[in-house]
């Protein structure tokens, strides 16, 4: 987890829930403080390799680079049984692991990929491309989410046959434990980071044509980022990075999840919206098919106003809202981070006498 930076994205949250549920694995974790922070907040117990002590996660590429060096030089307690884990696929984690592996060829590597960034990301596609020549040659098992990342994958140029998807989960105990004491707070509800491939910039443009429609209709807006971004919006509350109850009561708070994001692996957070009874209006990726059969309105990217014409109907429309909101509840069912556990144990453990 050498990559960790702050708050949690998606690879940070599969891996603490897992690690959660599988408390007999001795985890050796190499992270950063801020890393470590998150891990033991959540309950992980585990031998703590510190590869970098910031309190602050600026200038990310230099970061990363004393990072990837200092993980060279580690002395981690590797046996036979031992399995290298790749809790994303960012050059501070591969890069170690392939050197590690090269020393040590009998162990396992075992590696999370969760999405191909898109060419049009310049240089967040190359850096992911350099991860891959490693990946390629050196994982012994990649674990991905869906099958649609498996083909993708298998098109770069991996072994179909080391390629296991596991799809990812939610925690419906944890998300029905929080109160939500029964006050509709908010009409909808983004909670992303607060960058252009998670679709902010188009948000101002579906937000202001819902307020055509609806002047009094309020957005809440959840994530880390520049908040600056979203001035030319109206009743809009920007509430910035929250911890997990207090993003969990906001969801809670809130009738509708707004996704329009470009580029998803997997949509933990709108999963979690459904299991909470929120319809999902979004862009049609092509994971969301997979993921997401019922209950998500899905909308061609790009088309803005059908996109605000959605969600002014579920606004407007009783009957269609709860009709959405059965379907999303269903959706959500299929889903658990116990079973996602149970199906990475038998992975990380296969061929271990």
């Amino acid at each position: 987890m050498n990559a960790y930076s702050y708050g949690k994205t998606g690879g940070d949250t599969v891996f603490l829930e897992i690690a959660k549920r599988l408390p007999n694995i001795r985890w050796q974790v190499v992270t950063s403080r801020l890393g470590k922070k998150l891990l033991t907040e959540n309950g992980i117990r585990a031998e703590y390799y510190l590869i970098s002590t910031e309190n602050r996660f600026n200038h990310v590429i230099a970061i990363y680079l004393k990072r990837t060096l200092r993980a060279f030089f580690l002395d981690l307690k590797i046996n036979k049984n031992s399995v290298l884990l790749g809790t994303s696929d960012y050059f501070p984690d591969v890069l170690p692991i392939a050197f590690l592996k090269m020393k040590n060829r009998p162990i396992r590597w075992v590696q999370h990929v969760f999405h191909v960034i898109p060419a049009k990301r310049v240089f967040p596609n190359l850096l992911q491309r350099f991860s891959f020549f490693f990946l390629r040659r050196a994982a012994d098992m990649i674990i991905v989410d869906n099958h649609l990342l498996k083909q993708q994958l298998s098109v770069l140029g991996f072994d179909s046959n080391k390629i296991i998807v596991n799809h990812l989960g939610i925690d419906n105990g944890y998300l029905s434990s929080v109160p939500a004491n029964g006050k509709i707070k908010y009409d909808a509800v983004y909670m992303a980071q607060l960058k252009p491939h998670k679709g902010i910039l188009d948000l101002e443009t579906i937000w202001n044509i819902v307020n055509q429609k609806i002047p009094s209709a309020k957005l809440a807006v959840v994530g880390k980022g520049n908040k600056n971004i979203l001035k030319k919006i109206d009743n809009i509350e920007l509430l910035g990075f929250l911890p997990d109850k207090k993003a969990v009561h906001t969801i809670k708070t809130a009738r509708i999840f707004l996704c329009p994001s470009h580029e998803e692996g997997f949509g933990i957070a709108p999963l979690e919206a459904q299991a909470m009874g929120l319809p999902v209006v979004a862009w049609d990726l092509p994971v969301f098919a997979e993921v997401f059969p019922e209950g998500m309105i899905k909308i061609p990217m790009g088309n803005t106003k059908r996109f605000a014409e959605a969600v002014i109907r579920l606004l407007t429309d009783h009957d269609y809202y709860c009709q959405l909101s059965k379907e999303a509840l269903a959706n959500a069912r299929r889903f658990s981070w116990k079973k996602t556990a149970e199906r990475e144990s038998k992975i990380l453990c296969q061929n271990q006498k």
